[in-house]
């Protein structure tokens, strides 16, 4: 005999992990990245996330995008480096 089962299946679009919109980054996340690395340049990736009130993934994919468009590098290892901000981000394209 086949059993059937009896959970509910959540329809599409509602709780889902992804945003509505694309997936691209915030610029005001962005922005408040970057004035937390300004005011402290040690600052590491767990540490921007605390003070900034994002969570770990969020801050690590914004650095990421940051650091491919050339807005800022870090110098050194992730624990005695230091982040460079090598242009504003408003002058980017």
């Amino acid at each position: 005999m086949l059993q059937v089962s009896q959970k509910r299946l959540k329809p599409l679009g509602i709780n889902d992990t992804a945003k509505s919109k694309s997936d691209t980054v915030n610029d005001t996340t962005s922005d408040k990245i970057l004035t937390l690395i300004k005011k402290e340049p040690n600052i590491p990736a767990a540490m921007l996330a605390s003070k900034s009130g994002f969570g770990i993934a969020t801050v690590k994919r914004h650095i990421k995008k940051l650091k491919e468009s050339g807005v800022i590098s870090r110098i050194g290892s992730d624990k005695t480096g230091h982040w460079k901000i090598i242009e504003s981000k408003g002058s980017i394209k």
